[in-house]
Parts: C-alpha cells; structure tokens; sequence
C-alpha cells in the first residue's frame, strides 16, 4: 500500500508560504525603523555534524552538535537616499572606530534582528529576535533592468534571544 494514497490528503495540509515574514532590525533610521524590507531572507536552522573516532580496527561516527553560530543572510530594498545602505556602513564603521584602531566591545557592536513566520492571515506564527552584527561587505545589486535598488549584507548571530 501506498504512503500517500490519494491527491485529497495533500489537499487537507495548509502549507506553509515563503513570502509570510516580516523583519524588524533594532536602530534602523526612518522609514526603516518599524520594518526591514527584505526580499530573501537565508536563516540556517539546526546543525548536527558527524564526528568520527578510530577505536582499534574500526571506525566509528556519532552525531556531534554544531556549536558555531549561523550567519544570516539577508537581500533588502533599499530607497532613492540610500538610507539602509547609510545606516549599515555606520554601523561597521561604529564596530572599528577612529578609522579602525581599534575594536568596539561586543556589546556596543550588536543589534537586535527580529524575524517572524508568518500564517496565511497574517498572524505570527514563529517569532525569534537574534543578536547580530554585520559581517562582509554591503553588496548593491545593479543593473541595467528598471527595478528596485536591492543590497545583500549578513549578520553574524551571537545570540539568540527569547520573545
């Protein structure tokens, strides 16, 4: 017998959509300060590696945790004034100050990224608020198409939060 035995108990599953999330980055200046318009959004989820030991003869692989944190990567709108685009070179040049001699503590170099999953009626489904910073470079999209000013940027998680 089939696992799935017929089209109507695909039909029964409200599927969850990629579009449903809204994003929210602590100390974005206006109009951005209430919302990240963010096109894509990649966040890595939970990792498990394999670590493998030799005993005598034979080798052997047991589930080993993934203790370094995700880097967020995340593809913006940006408006006519550049204002995200601003506001991220701000912040990495307030994370190396006086033109990079020296490092700013952790504390004064994070901000809080806010994520939420969405439902069909809108209704927040997931929330996670992480502790990140900027890492790489601000990457612009351009090109000769009429469309909007995109940029890509990630975010180093340090922490996650609860909410």
């Amino acid at each position: 017998m089939p696992f799935l035995n017929n089209l109507r108990d695909l039909k029964r599953i409200v599927w969850g959509k990629t579009h449903l999330y809204s994003v929210r980055l602590d100390g974005a200046p206006s109009p951005f300060n209430n919302f990240l318009p963010a096109r894509e959004i990649e966040i890595p989820s939970s990792s498990v590696q394999s670590y493998t030991f030799a005993v005598f003869l034979s080798e052997y692989s047991v589930p080993h945790k993934e203790e370094a944190k995700p880097i967020i990567n995340i593809t913006m709108y940006d408006d006519v004034d550049l204002t995200l685009k601003r506001f991220l070179e701000e912040w990495m040049e307030e994370i190396f100050p006086e033109n990079g001699s020296y490092v700013s503590t952790l504390e004064n170099s994070v901000k809080t990224l806010y994520v939420q999953r969405l439902d069909n009626q809108r209704e927040v489904v997931e929330q996670r608020a992480y502790t990140v910073y900027p890492v790489g470079r601000v990457r612009e999209d351009l090109n000769s198409e009429s469309g909007a000013n995109t940029l890509q940027m990630g975010f180093q998680v340090v922490g996650i939060l609860e909410v």
